[in-house]
């Protein structure tokens, strides 16, 4: 099987980023050259694209799990996007009332699944460790602990 054989099955199993395409290969030992003529080729077939990577990314956060603007471009990074398409994409994907209204339903979710033995303040400060591991700036969490029900 050749590489372009390989590289076709592994980028349409599901989306990659260029550099993970080329992390993968260079694991399997092939040289810089195939590599760099593979993925070349990739992108003359638009099978690589990393903004649409992070585009389609940035969809399913949203509607799988939802996560602040912060979290979502760390992913990226570490998936080896480039920091102008990150800054792009999210710029014009995800704005602040989008990640108040993440936090807000991910906030919901997490109160129902906490223990009902727990005082208001623990349900609190877990709630604030969660949404801060989360990647949720300090603005949106007081937004959101504000408007949940006492």
């Amino acid at each position: 099987m050749s590489l372009r054989q390989k590289a076709y099955g592994y980028v349409t199993y599901k989306p990659r980023t260029e550099r993970q395409v080329r992390d993968h290969y260079r694991s399997l030992d092939y040289t810089a050259e195939e590599i760099d003529g593979v993925v070349e080729w990739l992108y003359e077939f638009r099978l690589l694209d990393d903004r649409l990577f992070a585009e389609r990314f940035v969809a399913a956060s949203k509607e799988q799990r939802p996560m602040s603007r912060r979290a979502m471009a760390q992913k990226l990074t570490q998936k080896g996007v480039p920091a102008d398409v990150i800054d792009t994409v999210l710029a014009n994907d995800v704005d602040d009332d989008a990640d108040r209204a993440a936090a807000l339903a991910v906030a919901h979710k997490k109160l129902r699944m906490m223990k009902a033995d727990l005082s208001d303040k623990e349900r609190v400060d877990k709630l604030i460790r969660f949404l801060q591991y989360r990647g949720y700036p300090w603005p949106v969490i007081k937004d959101v602990l504000t408007s949940l029900p006492s």
